[in-house]
């Protein structure tokens, strides 16, 4: 912006002719009043799971992801299931869980894949906390080899 000044004070911001920034400094000292850090905040990696090809000579297959509390007060996590279409081809090794955690803590779930028949197989594991974004999901996929005896005969 050619020839915009720009001034501050400990009550705000103001920048050009007609553009006005709220730069409020409430406690006086460059922080904000409303520490967004002393919320919970939940974070989950990684979002998506891929177990590959499956074939029954393999036994079920497992894969980790981690649930963390980035925030600044304990994150309730109330649960965490498996949903969708082939959910039953997932499982939570220990079965569905609820937990809390401290800030800067994290606690890693193992999700197994073993499905029942051949094809592409997808769901989610849901976790739902009591944070301003409740639920988060990582996708999870699989895909089951076709043996001889899932073919057509003919």
């Amino acid at each position: 912006m050619a020839g915009a000044r720009v001034f501050q004070s400990s009550l705000a911001c103001w920048i050009g002719p007609l553009l006005f920034v709220a730069c409020i400094d409430h406690n006086g000292d460059g922080t904000d009043a409303v520490d967004a850090d002393a919320e919970p905040a939940v974070q989950v990696t990684p979002q998506y799971l891929n177990f590959g090809v499956w074939s029954q000579e393999d036994g079920a297959l497992q894969e980790e992801f981690t649930i963390r509390n980035v925030g600044g007060s304990d994150l309730d996590v109330i649960s965490v299931e498996i949903s969708g279409y082939a959910a039953g081809t997932f499982s939570l090794v220990g079965g569905a869980i609820s937990l809390t955690l401290p800030p800067d803590t994290e606690e890693v779930l193992v999700v197994e894949f073993a499905p029942p028949n051949a094809g592409e197989h997808t769901a989610n594991v849901i976790v739902t906390s009591d944070t301003a974004t409740p639920k988060v999901a990582v996708e999870l996929y699989g895909t089951t080899a076709q043996t001889e005896d899932d073919g057509d005969s003919g």
